[in-house]
């Protein structure tokens, strides 16, 4: 039995009392007018408590020393007993309760303290289905809290002649043509007075016509819904994780196709564009240089996929009623017919994202055809160590009045000419000095932190001066750890960290060391707003919002963290009315300043950037000397270069040579013919190997994974870094299966984008 001691604890109305009746035996009590037989005054009872038990409840108190019995105050009527306990009839009532002891020849005691007990208030909620189809039935299930009593009387309170209920809240729905509307209530068996209802339609059969079909001839088209995905743990039991939606909306016109999609991790949405490109399903996209550019849609071998086996048009065309016999058991329309593929097109043409389609099936309301459904075959590749079944449903839309987007280049006008001839002027210095200010903000913190860089860009060494905040004159607070590019040839740079006593390289690049500098490698067509200020003579460019990440142009730094913030570009809004984008300001034939607002998540803030001294500033002379006899890095040329983290022969990890440790991993000698070096493709990003196990295709293996730091695209993605990966193993014979693993011989290797993480995982078959 466990007591409950209430919190809510008062002095009944705040004052000391003593009661003035008569006990059981019928003596006068001790009163101050009897002072005669006054032996003393009993203690207050102490620790009174209530304690459930079932339906009601137990009052009880500590005994007084010399008390004969107990004059009790419920809800401001008395009762006396011998007992220290009382019984509550009900916990359906709200209760005041106060004790005081009594004895013969002692002065009643003070009131103990109140106790107050809230009424257990009874709440009655049904769980179960919103429909029930015609002539099935449905299962409901009613939820009491507040008593023990948890049973209920159902009863089908609107629609009675539709349906009927059972004792156990079974709905059996009567044969109907029409959509019929019933409402079903709950009652409480503890309180008749305490119920619920729950409204259900009864569905009548859709009735599907070859005329529904024919609306949907259209070469326009659109789909819009949402992807569902439930994660269950992988294993025996399968039991349920969780679930994660995203957004769906495509169009298409039978020459173009787009989607609107968004980023799960950041909210930020994009477009994607495809198009009939020569036959070939092609990707359109428009450069940061205005260029128009078409990348065809591969398939998992690396071909090019053409228009028709794309899908991304309109697949209703030439369906029949016949191709759609009606489920009973999904009581829905699904389709039979006899083209293999055609699932899958249409699927592709209303989902951007990744789905295996194992039905399609139609959506009828209001006879028309409202959408389409379709679950995936489990995948074991969207969460590691999880199973995923998704589901797509979405609503389509046919005719002139969808809306298909497209993209092209954009227009030249007059008022390019001033920052076309700045850009130029930019790509042409020798030297200048850029200074990065980010004024950061955090979902998770108040206010704005300072921190960013000063760069010294020469013709052969690009130095970093990081600082953090300011100092009271407003100067930047160094921090000492210097670190920059440093030119070595032609063709090879080096990255450097200057923050140890000595300078030390930490990568290689075999690259033209333009590529370490900020590229403002953009058209100025792509800026399309522009103000001009007369104060200053200054002009400032806003670039078009699905250019934002033109903002990674304007600076350059080491590493991902840096680069994300213009990756990650996004339109700030300054007012209800008013916004910006990233921007470039223009002054006697240079770019001066840029910057932009960015957004990750719970991260965001500003970065502005400022450019002067054009082609005289110098590289600090200490940082010229020290580089000067810096050992270069060159770029790993095979797995003798780099180290893997191996538990084989210890519980603890041991670095040992890649190759040595890959030979007896595969027990070949001759393994470094057989598995390409993947710094081949992927350069000098190689971060580390480590012995691990892994779940693949459900079999738990044996692994090395391979982590590689490579560079961010524009468009958030590491998908240039993959393809190059892959085409080297495609090349070496490598053949891809259907669930993204690369194998030859006894070798298997699998690429994974696991949150921008670049890893490889090797393994034997």
């Amino acid at each position: 039995m466990k007591k409950k001691r209430l919190l809510s604890i008062a002095l009944a109305c705040g004052m000391m009392f003593t009661l003035a009746a008569c006990n059981e035996e019928g003596n006068t009590p001790v009163t101050p007018d009897n002072p005669s037989t006054i032996t003393g005054t009993l203690t207050a009872p102490a620790n009174l408590n209530i304690t459930e038990v079932g339906s009601t409840a137990v009052v009880s108190w500590d005994a007084v020393a010399n008390a004969t019995e107990y004059v009790v105050t419920v809800n401001g009527e008395q009762q006396t007993t011998r007992n220290t306990y009382i019984y509550l009839d009900s916990l359906l009532v709200d209760y005041q309760i106060s004790v005081v002891a009594r004895a013969e020849n002692y002065l009643d005691s003070a009131s103990s303290e109140t106790v107050t007990f809230n009424k257990h208030i009874v709440t009655v909620g049904i769980e179960g289905g919103s429909d029930v189809r015609s002539g099935k039935t449905l299962q409901l299930s009613a939820k009491v809290t507040g008593t023990d009593e948890k049973k209920v009387t159902w009863a089908i309170t609107k629609g009675g002649e539709f349906a009927t209920v059972n004792e156990n809240g079974l709905v059996t729905a009567d044969e109907v043509t029409g959509d019929k509307i019933i409402t079903v209530t709950a009652t409480s068996v503890a309180d008749k007075t305490v119920s619920v209802s729950k409204q259900l339609t009864i569905t009548a059969k859709p009735k599907l016509t070859q005329d529904m079909l024919d609306k949907l001839q259209s070469d326009k088209i659109s789909f819009e819904g949402y992807l569902t995905i439930n994660l269950y743990n992988f294993g025996i039991n399968n039991d349920f994780y969780r679930s994660y939606s995203s957004d769906v909306l495509t169009a298409m016109d039978g020459t173009n196709w787009y989607t609107a999609y968004q980023d799960a991790t950041t909210g930020i949405t994009s477009g994607l564009y495809y198009k009939n490109h020569n036959g070939v399903a092609s990707r359109v996209s428009v450069s940061f240089m205005n260029d128009e550019e078409y990348t065809p849609m591969l398939d998992d071998n690396g071909n090019e996929i053409t228009w028709m086996n794309s899908g991304l048009y309109n697949n209703f065309k030439g369906l029949k009623v016949s191709d759609f016999p009606f489920n009973e058991n999904t009581w829905r329309y699904e389709y039979k017919g006899n083209d293999p593929m055609l699932v899958q097109r249409m699927i592709a043409s209303a989902n951007p994202y990744d789905f295996v389609p194992k039905n399609l099936a139609l959506i009828v309301e209001d006879n028309e055809i409202a959408g389409i459904y379709s679950q995936a075959e489990d995948d074991y590749t969207v969460v590691q160590q999880y199973v995923a079944r998704q589901e797509l449903t979405v609503v389509v839309n046919a005719g002139d009045e969808v809306e298909v987007p497209t993209i092209s280049k954009y227009q030249h006008d007059a008022k390019h000419d001033k920052l076309t001839e700045a850009i130029d002027n930019m790509h042409a210095l020798d030297s200048y000095t850029l200074d990065f200010l980010n004024m950061a903000g955090s979902s998770m913190t108040s206010g704005y932190t300072l921190s960013g860089f000063e760069e010294t860009v020469t013709e052969d060494v690009c130095h970093f001066r990081p600082y953090s905040g300011a100092d009271t004159a407003g100067q930047h607070n160094f921090t000492g750890l210097d670190y920059g590019y440093v030119k070595l040839g032609e063709n090879l740079y080096n990255s450097y960290d200057a923050s140890e006593p000595a300078y030390a390289a930490s990568r290689a690049f075999k690259d033209d060391f333009k590529t370490a500098k900020p590229s403002f490698a953009f058209a100025a067509e792509i800026f399309n707003r522009i103000y001009e200020n007369p104060d200053d003579g200054t002009t400032t460019y806003y670039a078009d919002t699905p250019m934002m990440a033109v903002a990674s142009t304007f600076y350059f730094g080491l590493g991902n963290d840096i680069a994300l913030y213009g990756l990650f570009a996004a339109e700030a809004q300054t007012a209800e009315l008013s916004s910006f984008t990233p921007y470039v300001t223009v002054k006697d034939g240079y770019i001066v300043e840029s910057g932009f607002y960015y957004y990750l998540g719970y991260l965001y803030g500003v970065v502005e950037i400022s450019y002067k001294d054009f082609n005289q500033t110098q590289t600090p002379a200490a940082t010229k000397t020290a580089l000067g006899v810096m050992p270069a890095r060159e770029v790993p040329a095979s797995w003798t270069d780099v180290t893997i983290q191996s538990t084989t022969s210890s519980d603890t990890e041991v670095e040992v040579n890649a190759l040595e440790f890959l030979q007896g991993f595969f027990g070949d000698k001759a393994i470094a013919e057989k598995l390409p070096f993947f710094g081949e493709a992927l350069g000098d990003t190689y971060g580390f190997g480590l012995e691990t196990y892994r779940i693949s295709n459900g079999v738990n293996r044996h692994t090395i994974v391979f982590y590689f730091d490579v560079p961010l695209d524009v468009d958030y993605t590491i998908e240039s870094s993959m393809k190059k990966l892959e085409e080297l193993l495609i090349a070496e014979g490598y053949q891809k299966d259907k669930n993204g693993v690369f194998t030859k011989g006894t070798i298997a290797i699998e690429i994974v984008d696991a949150d921008l993480d670049y890893t490889v995982y090797v393994w034997k078959i």
